[in-house]
């Protein structure tokens, strides 16, 4: 499947980008995108309903599930092109078989989620990063990518929502460079940034001796790192796919919250600048009353989730644990208890009381009495 990808996403390229093509030829690249696609999009939706329903494709993020086709329990994937043909054979075929197999909450909940993904599929192809590539040269390309916190090969930001408002030295997870942390703390710079830097100007070879340095660095000072696997690996990541946090949830609780903020910040500017009635007016439009009444819920979510990452950051600098594997199983037995705790704010009951879905029932509130 992913070399038949290589192959009609070559063929796009001469349609689309206008490369020299007779007419004899461009018809039989068509005829070959139409008859290769059409199989690639039925064999996605069988795909889509054998995978589906396991727990390793429910706690992918969005771009994750959109850039390829995972084997369950192996954490390996085949990378689909981030192009027009990835969009057009694999995404919407992709969403448009979980929208139809969904039931109950989950399937009210899944028209705004498919809505998501196709949004954010046709964005990447669409949006000002899909041209970086014409620039050349690594150094502009790489200042775009981190201007915009976009990185143009994932399609993942390059830091994450849950970083974004921290100080830029405290912007780093388990798996950034120990010399990226040391640099940020210095110059108060991100080490997710730098680390991607290094990662991009200097592509495999970049980061494998950012993590050989990195390694040596541990060692002399007698810090113990999470043991390695094949997602650790340069060059390997594109065909493997993220273990441990339910990614998919955390997506639904930031595009929750980034509804409930909004609504709570204009409501609270309002109040404090004299315009009282004009607010409630506010909260009297569409569905602002409800998202209004989450604020509460969304605090102390924010809170659970802080401790996490302060629980998080304990265990990696814990000077108790001498060895990788130990560390590696406490940090996994820590997602486990978030990815719980995220299952335990019902946030598919608190998006369908916020209209987030395309249908909202009025026996929702009962989650709330």
């Amino acid at each position: 499947m992913g070399v038949t990808m290589v192959g009609l996403n070559n063929l796009y390229k001469g349609l689309v980008l206008g490369q020299r093509l007779s007419d004899k030829e461009a018809s039989a690249a068509r005829r070959s995108i139409i008859y290769h696609g059409t199989q690639i999009a039925v064999l996605t939706m069988l795909y889509t309903m054998l995978v589906g329903d396991t727990e390793d494709y429910k706690k992918l993020g969005t771009t994750e599930r959109n850039r390829s086709f995972i084997i369950p329990g192996t954490g390996m994937g085949i990378p689909v092109p981030g192009d027009g043909l990835g969009y057009l054979f694999k995404v919407i075929p992709e969403q448009i078989t979980r929208y139809t197999l969904a039931e109950g909450l989950e399937s009210k909940d899944m028209g705004s989620k498919a809505g998501r993904a196709l949004w954010e599929g046709f964005s990447n192809i669409a949006s000002f990063t899909s041209f970086i590539p014409v620039i050349g040269s690594p150094l502009p390309k790489t200042y775009i990518e981190l201007t915009l916190n976009q990185s143009y090969f994932t399609g993942n930001p390059i830091v994450g929502k849950s970083k974004e408002h921290l100080d830029p030295a405290d912007q780093y997870t388990d798996t950034t460079s120990e010399i990226a942390k040391q640099l940020g703390k210095a110059m108060n710079l991100s080490p997710l940034k730098l680390d991607y830097i290094v990662r991009a100007m200097g592509g495999q070879m970049g980061g494998f001796v950012m993590a050989m340095a990195d390694a040596a660095v541990n060692s002399a000072q007698g810090k113990v790192t999470p043991s390695w696997d094949i997602r650790s690996f340069p060059g390997l990541n594109a065909f493997t796919y993220p273990d441990g946090k339910d990614r998919a949830a955390l997506e639904d609780f930031y595009e929750l919250r980034g509804l409930v903020d909004k609504v709570a910040r204009t409501y609270t500017d309002m109040a404090n600048t004299g315009r009282g009635k004009e607010g409630l007016a506010y909260l009297a439009e569409g569905d602002n009353k409800r998202a209004y009444a989450l604020r509460q819920f969304q605090t102390q979510a924010e809170l659970g989730l802080a401790k996490f990452r302060r629980v998080r950051t304990l265990i990696i600098n814990d000077p108790t644990i001498t060895d990788g594997a130990e560390m590696k199983r406490r940090l996994k037995e820590l997602d486990d208890k978030e990815n719980a705790y995220l299952k335990s704010m019902r946030l598919p009951d608190k998006r369908e009381f916020a209209n987030l879905t395309p249908s909202f029932d009025p026996s929702i509130l009962k989650a709330f009495r």
